[in-house]
């Protein structure tokens, strides 16, 4: 993936030219039929750069008014059209769902080809790297009290493998006897969820759809969708929990291509969740995530990652939001490796602030409340990291 300079200060509906014939083409993606915004939903510039866009359905991506922009969400026909024709807003047609009648294969032949494509690509691909751009926020009842940057790099297959940090930045407002705010350093392991294990069902981790018996577990159905304008036809695989399973696991839907049983997206919730304090204490969190899938190297490799949390500490509401969306493969000497209960916080301090290393890489756009906390913190210092 080439690496471009994306404009921040650029914001709005508008395009507006840098240079001589490149502009900073800048819209949000939304459902055509109830205007709801598209997060996470790929957009690739001639099949060169892409981004994905934020939260909020938003993006911002360098390109030459003659290039072609195409966006695509899974579920979704794709888009496309030249960058000089992009408006405010790209609306997105949802793939139709068929008919039980249509169903002709059997769930469990599906879910077979699935298994036994993820089991090849795992043994073939999984010492695949890439690297990763992490944005992180903290909001105590309403308020950010923390905002995280991070490149990574780490095994890019199914899903992000030890990852170690290359650079990064954080901000957090001190703890004061009227603010006990509440942190997660080790939050950045949600983005490490996978749909698959070949490993059994083990007490000590997060039961998963696609894992050794797991079945076992699981109420599963699927359906059908289809965009008849070119024959593409997706199975939405559902995995409802059974009620009697009361330890943590994941209620998730998996997208499937149904010509070539690859996984193109995988989301849902994580039940009877919880998170545990420095001093040992439990708080019941609810969990939700979303991961997208490319296959541009011919395996199955993380393209982004969404994830949100909420939980309750000493009476103050925590929400928590995440984003990691791959940026493609360059080697970075000084990566700090990140291992089970690491700091991401204490790590992105030990490696290092690297200013150039920002101005030279991709980052999806900020919503409007990431763009006033990072003028904020930048503001008033926050970055404790950052002393140029």
């Amino acid at each position: 993936m080439k690496k471009q300079i994306i404009s921040f200060f650029l914001l709005g509906g508008s395009a507006l030219f840098l240079h001589a014939q490149n502009v900073a083409v800048s819209a949000r993606v939304v459902d055509v039929e109830t205007g709801e915004a598209l997060p996470s939903a790929t957009v690739v510039i001639d099949s060169e750069k892409s981004t994905i866009t934020n939260t909020d359905g938003d993006f911002v991506i360098e390109a030459a008014p003659q290039e072609d922009l195409t966006v695509s969400y899974v579920g979704y026909k794709s888009f496309s059209m030249k960058v000089s024709n992009v408006g405010n807003v790209i609306k997105l047609t949802p793939y139709a769902v068929e008919l039980d009648e249509v169903k002709v294969r059997p769930l469990k032949s599906i879910l077979e080809k699935v298994t036994s494509r993820l089991k090849e690509e795992t043994a073939e691909y999984k010492k695949q790297e890439s690297n990763f751009y992490y944005r992180q926020t903290t909001l105590n009842d309403g308020e950010c009290c923390e905002y995280v940057e991070s490149f990574l790099n780490g095994y890019s297959e199914v899903a992000l493998r030890q990852p170690s940090v290359i650079t990064g930045r954080y901000g957090a407002l001190k703890r004061t006897n009227n603010k006990r705010y509440s942190y997660v350093g080790n939050y950045y392991e949600i983005s490490c969820i996978s749909p698959y294990s070949p490993h059994k069902i083990d007490k000590k981790k997060i039961i998963v759809p696609l894992m050794l018996n797991s079945e076992e577990k699981y109420h599963i159905d699927y359906d059908i969708l289809t965009d008849k304008s070119n024959g593409n036809v997706i199975y939405k695989i559902v995995f409802t929990p059974h009620s009697k399973v009361q330890v943590p696991i994941v209620k998730g839907v998996i997208y499937v291509d149904a010509d070539s049983y690859k996984i193109l997206k995988f989301e849902g919730e994580f039940l009877h969740n919880y998170i545990v304090s420095n001093k040992k204490e439990r708080f019941d969190s609810s969990l939700s995530f979303s991961v997208a899938y490319t296959y541009h190297r011919g395996f199955m490799e993380i393209n982004s990652v969404t994830t949100k949390s909420e939980y309750s500490q000493y009476g103050i509401s925590v929400f928590i939001n995440s984003t990691l969306v791959n940026v493609g493969q360059k080697y970075y000497e000084g990566k700090k490796k990140l291992g089970t209960f690491s700091n991401l916080k204490d790590k992105i301090s030990s490696a290092g602030y690297k200013a150039q290393f920002w101005k030279d890489n991709t980052i999806i756009k900020r919503t409007p409340l990431e763009e006033q906390v990072m003028k904020m913190f930048e503001k008033d210092n926050v970055f404790s990291n950052i002393s140029e």
